[in-house]
């Protein structure tokens, strides 16, 4: 019979629920601090009720204006 060790990890994923209250707040966190800041959406499996343990969450980030070029602006944002 498998025994689990003592020094075994357990990885626990969060709920959907709890994914997206925290993509929320932190949107509206972002919104209130960036006044470039247009919209803020999520997309992917997220969305598509496909999501699971080792999903990731996609999210876009509609900006007035950068600076940057566009596969550098993330680095603008502090994520949650």
């Amino acid at each position: 019979m498998p025994v689990r060790s003592s020094s075994s990890h357990v990885l626990v994923w969060p709920k959907k629920s709890e994914v997206i209250e925290t993509l929320t707040a932190w949107a509206e966190t972002e919104r209130e601090n960036r006044p470039d800041v247009i919209r803020i959406g999520i997309f992917g499996s997220l969305l598509r009720d496909d999501w699971g343990v080792g999903s990731d969450a996609d999210l876009v980030v509609i900006v007035a204006r950068s600076e940057r070029a566009p596969a550098e602006r993330p680095v603008e944002f502090q994520w949650p």
